[in-house]
């Protein structure tokens, strides 16, 4: 939809190419203007179905042909090289449930091979667009004064999607698949698990930040802690505006997020005091150095961030204490951000699907109809 009418898709249009179309004439429409702008360019990509360009998928075809075993090694050098990673933090074991590379067929192969080839080829399509709309805001004249934010939402997916009805090649429209968990896995290098999870291969991406002129170490990295709710408190204080209290005569949650202007300003921000998760039952704390997680209905696990971030080694038995303090710290958050437990969300889904299946009735004996 768009402007509440449905989108007319004419031969050759491809949705993330629209997300730019859009952002780069937003951008067109703000510059006869000399009021302040905000736009937030949503991006899909490179969410599954595997969908994309044939010239960008040529791109990209064969590259992958070393398997995930042998990518996943080379990302975690060039992150510890980088400086991304600490090179205390050792890569984890590929997950269990992805296979060897090396045993499988070639003709799998170079399906896998596909796949990333075409998840590589929608990221490669949304920074087009991205450079489409930084080349805008320099014609503009704001580049300097406009702060930019890219990040992700979650870690890579895992989910194994291949709908049996759509029957084309991977990567056209006719087609419906995922790239699959052990591709998920060396995205999410060097950490455990996936979107979905609280482990940091769930909840961990980067956030870049471009503003001219006010970060004057651009390029550099920073490992000070935030969290996506620290992107409103940010955006507030930049436009120099408070949160409100109330919308529409009700009062709303107060804000959590704290500012990221002073990392901007090359400053040592004043952290939180802890941060929280919690999807689908799984849920975390990040307090200092120290992250409780938990899988649902797995045991509490307890991990030293700072000599640990990849989450191999468990200090939950050591440290019952921290434990228990960490976990009235989410019990308190869950309630005063009215986060339900899990159980009862999926209850009212299992009762929502029953209620939609259909009925049907059998035959009464001797296959006379009702």
């Amino acid at each position: 939809m768009l402007d509440d009418k449905p989108i007319v898709r004419p031969a050759g249009w491809y949705a993330t190419d629209a997300y730019s179309d859009q952002a780069v004439g937003f951008l067109d429409q703000a510059a006869h203007t000399d009021a302040p702008f905000f736009l937030y360019v949503s991006y899909t990509a490179p969410h599954w179905p595997l969908h994309a360009k044939p010239a960008d998928i040529a791109r990209y075809k064969g590259k992958y042909l070393q398997g995930w075993d042998e990518l996943r090694k080379r990302r975690h050098r060039r992150q510890v090289e980088m400086g991304l990673v600490a090179d205390r933090w050792p890569l984890v074991p590929r997950d269990g449930s992805a296979p060897d590379w090396g045993d499988l067929p070639p003709g799998q192969r170079e399906q896998f091979d596909l796949k990333m080839a075409v998840y590589a080829a929608q990221v490669d399509c949304m920074d087009q667009g991205i450079g489409r709309i930084l080349a805008k805001l320099k014609a503009m004249g704001v580049e300097r004064n406009t702060l930019v934010l890219f990040l992700s939402d979650n870690g890579g997916c895992a989910e194994q999607i291949n709908r049996p009805n759509k029957r084309g090649p991977i990567g056209t429209r006719d087609s419906f698949a995922s790239y699959g968990l052990p591709w998920a896995n060396a995205s999410n290098t060097p950490f455990r698990r996936f979107k979905h999870y609280t482990h940091e291969g769930g909840i961990a991406t980067p956030l870049v930040a471009y503003w001219p002129e006010v970060i004057g170490n651009g390029g550099s990295i920073t490992h000070q802690t935030g969290h996506i709710i620290d992107i409103m408190a940010t955006c507030c204080d930049v436009a120099g505006v408070a949160y409100p209290s109330t919308f529409v005569g009700r009062q709303i949650t107060p804000l959590e997020g704290k500012s990221l202007l002073p990392i901007f300003q090359g400053k040592q921000r004043s952290g939180h005091e802890a941060l929280f998760w919690e999807h689908e039952g799984n849920i975390a704390v990040r307090q200092g150095k120290w992250k409780l997680v938990r899988q649902y209905k797995r045991p509490l696990e307890l991990f030293d961030m700072e000599a640990d971030r990849t989450e191999l080694n468990d200090l939950a038995a050591a440290n019952g204490e921290k434990v228990r303090e960490m976990s009235a710290l989410h019990d308190a958050w869950s309630a005063r951000c009215n986060v339900r437990p899990w159980k009862e969300i999926s209850a009212l889904l299992d009762e929502r699907k029953r209620r939609a299946r259909p009925v049907t009735t059998a035959p009464r004996q001797g296959g006379a109809k009702p």
